[in-house]
């Protein structure tokens, strides 16, 4: 019995995890529910019927690991927290289809209450559903004052390209004796997609390279300094989450794991990465960010045997990089 409650208990979490994510925002509370069949459903071209009053905005959105949204499906989630809400008009100011992003259709629109009759053929109902998906919704931006702000979207997809400077933390030892340089300055740069529900959590494939100078002894006596190189490379999936603090900016993070890899001199080798970012940005368009991440970037690799004896710690390496760069958003 405690065995099948348990697996009843785990797929309902699996199935609210794979629905798509419906937000609202109240104006007001003053109106009880309704039945779905009562409200109409609009499109921005459609006439509002007058009186009505602004109650709040609904959207339906991909929470990053949504299955099974097609059109009438997210509407009909609108539609339902619409009628929760008190409102029996819903107008659908913006639809985005499925892309290479999201698997879901994507719904915003603005809750109303009216007490005058509603218009039954602009009810929720199979036909409508049926009349609105062969009509092409365009894009409309909020016009109600006292909504909110206006939408920066929490954007689905994005890919970062960013540059700045690296920072070698661990110790690179540079002789036998176990001489050894730390704080060592390199130039770091990284590349990062990812898709994310809208405020909420996400997956996202990261890569991140350096290239740091370090100065060796050279010579019998050692007296002499030579500039060798090395360079480190990342490639992993990571585990995303991010929100909005402001109208036009936004904070994310990020932890990973994957390959790393270590060149230098012609010697390769490949081990175990740990990445994990801070990052902060500033939204220039609602298509386009700018802002800094802070990486904290760390490698394992197999220590060599004769270096067993020299170094006690683990062998690898640890980064920090503050890598300045853009944003770009579907």
């Amino acid at each position: 019995m405690k065995r099948t409650i348990f697996f009843l208990l785990l797929t309902a979490v699996l199935l609210a995890g794979c629905s798509p994510k419906v937000t609202v925002d109240m104006l007001t509370s003053e109106y009880g529910p309704v039945s779905t069949s009562e409200v109409m459903v609009l499109l921005p071209t459609d006439s509002v019927p007058q009186p009505a009053e602004t109650i709040g905005k609904v959207s339906v959105t991909d929470n990053g690991l949504s299955v099974g949204g097609n059109f009438t499906q997210v509407v009909g989630l609108a539609v339902r927290a619409t009628a929760n809400s008190g409102g029996n008009i819903l107008r659908l100011d913006e639809h985005r289809d499925p892309n290479a992003w999201t698997s879901i259709h994507r719904v915003w629109g603005t809750m109303m209450h009216t007490d005058n009759p509603t218009t039954d053929s602009l009810a929720y109902s199979p036909s409508r559903m049926q009349q609105l998906q062969s009509l092409a919704l365009g894009v409309k931006t909020d016009e109600t004052e006292g909504i909110g702000k206006r939408r920066y979207a929490q954007q689905q997809g994005s890919v970062k390209v960013s540059v700045g400077p690296s920072i070698t933390t661990s110790r690179i030892y540079t002789t036998m004796s176990g001489d050894y340089q730390s704080g060592l300055t390199g130039i770091g740069a990284g590349l990062s997609i990812t898709n994310i529900g809208d405020k909420s959590y996400g997956w996202g494939i990261d890569m991140y390279g350096s290239r740091t100078s370090v100065s060796m002894p050279y010579g019998y006596s050692g007296q002499s300094r030579i500039k060798e190189s090395f360079t480190l490379f990342h490639l992993g999936p990571s585990f995303v989450v991010a929100s909005r603090f402001a109208e036009k900016a936004r904070f994310d993070a990020s932890l990973g794991a994957g390959v790393g890899v270590y060149t230098s001199d012609g010697q390769t080798e490949a081990g175990l990465g740990l990445r994990a970012s801070l990052g902060i940005e500033v939204m220039v368009t609602e298509r386009l960010g700018i802002g800094l991440d802070v990486v904290r970037q760390v490698s394992y690799f197999r220590k060599p045997e004769e270096l067993k004896r020299l170094i006690k710690e683990t062998y690898g390496f640890q980064q920090l990089a503050f890598l300045f760069g853009v944003r770009f958003y579907r």
